[in-house]
C-alpha cells in the first residue's frame, strides 16, 4: 500500500516550494525516498470558503484516479486552515483522511491586511 499524502500551501504560496519536502537534499531524505506519493494543492486566489470546496473536488478527483485511501493532509499557515475547513465542512468524508497535519496555521486568528480577500 503506497502513503498519499496532499500538501496544501499557504496564502499565495507557491506550490513548488514543498518540492523540498518531496525531493529532498543531500542531507536529508525527502518524501519520494520513503515511497510517499506526494501531490500538491494548486495556488489559488479565492477565498477561504471557495478554497475549501475547491479542495473538497481535488480530494474527490484523486480518489478517481485511484490512489490510495485514506490519505494525509499536510497544511502549511493558510493550508492547515484549508485542511481544518474542510474536515469541518465535509464532516462525512472524514474517513478519506488517515491524519491531518497543520504546520504555522493560525487557527487563533490573524491580523492582515489581506483578510477581505481571503474571507471575501
Amino acid at each position: 500500500m503506497t502513503l498519499t499524502m496532499v500538501m496544501v500551501p499557504g496564502y499565495n504560496e507557491p506550490p513548488e516550494h514543498f518540492d523540498l519536502l518531496r525531493r529532498g537534499s543531500l542531507q536529508v531524505a525527502g518524501l519520494d525516498s520513503y515511497g510517499i506519493d506526494s501531490v500538491t494543492f494548486g495556488e489559488f486566489n479565492d477565498t477561504l470558503d471557495e478554497r475549501i470546496d475547491r479542495f473538497a473536488q481535488f480530494i474527490s478527483d484523486l480518489r478517481a484516479q485511484g490512489r490510495e485511501f485514506p490519505i494525509v493532509l499536510l497544511g502549511y499557515s493558510l493550508g492547515g486552515l484549508v485542511v481544518r475547513g474542510f474536515l469541518r465542512r465535509y464532516e462525512h468524508r472524514a474517513s478519506e483522511i488517515s491524519h491531518a497535519i497543520m504546520i504555522a496555521t493560525p487557527n487563533w486568528g490573524v491580523q492582515t491586511f489581506a483578510l477581505p480577500q481571503i474571507y471575501g
